[in-house]
Order: structure tokens, then sequence, then C-alpha cells
């Protein structure tokens, strides 16, 4: 597999994943334990049915923005990416790294065991932009010269 193939394998992987973690958060219906000990005040006080609601609209509402930037992102990558335009590069490294380095913190802030899985998101990011951006030489001498 060429270097190209593996980067441009893995921006349609992450931006595929962003896109469906978005889908995902939308589909949350209730508070999970994590989000409910932090607006209770770690069980010191209940959370109001409205506060509750309040909570799950903002959730949606950010997720909505993760399935736009990971569409996005796609389609910089099919049609700008794939065609060898350098500047969608930093778009789709903008777009992502800010929306999951963002959704990363917060969970990590709210005690959430998932902050892992969208860290890894922005390791796949980095990988798939090192393979697109690193010179060819640097690659030939760990690879007898093949691409």
């Amino acid at each position: 597999m060429s270097r190209r193939t593996a980067s441009l394998s893995l921006f349609y992987l992450v931006s595929a994943m962003v896109m469906l973690g978005g889908f995902g958060d939308l589909a949350i219906t209730e508070l999970m334990e994590a989000q409910r000990d932090m607006l209770s005040g770690g069980g010191a006080y209940p959370v109001s049915p409205p506060a509750e609601r309040t909570f799950l609209t903002v959730l949606h509402v950010m997720a909505a923005g993760l399935v736009g930037v990971g569409a996005a992102c796609l389609l910089l990558t099919h049609f700008g990416i794939r065609r060898g335009q350098r500047w969608a590069l930093g778009g789709v490294a903008v777009g992502i790294g800010c929306a999951e380095g963002a959704n990363t913190l917060g969970m990590f802030v709210l005690g959430s065991p998932f902050w892992v899985v969208t860290a890894t998101y922005l390791l796949l990011l980095a990988l798939a932009l090192l393979l697109a951006l690193v010179p060819t030489f640097a690659f030939h001498a760990a690879s007898d010269g093949q691409d």
C-alpha cells in the first residue's frame, strides 16, 4: 500500500468516524452517569428535568456540529485531498482538530471514559497528516525506496 493510499484511507476513516460519532451523540436520549454526576454536584443536588432537557439539547446541537464537520471533511477529502489539493489538508486538520479537540477535552473534564475514542481520532488524523506531508525522502531509507 502506498503512502498516498494509506493517508487517503485514514482521512476518509477519520472523517466518517467523526460523522458517525455525531450521529451516535444525537441518539442519546438521557443523561449518562458521568453527566448526571457532574450536573448534580457529585450527587449533592438532584438534577431538575428542565436542566436535563437543556443539557441534552446542548449535547444534540454539538453532535449536529460533529455531523457537519465530518461530512465537510469527507467532501474535502474526496474533492480536495484525493485530487492533490494541499489546501484541503489544512481544512480537514482545522475542522477535525478543533471539533474533536473540544469534544475530547469536554469529555475528559466530565470524567467520561469515551474521551479515549475521540483522542484516537486525533491521533489517526495526525498520522494521516504525517503520511501526507512528510517529504518522500524521509521514507526511502526505511522502505528501500518504495513509496
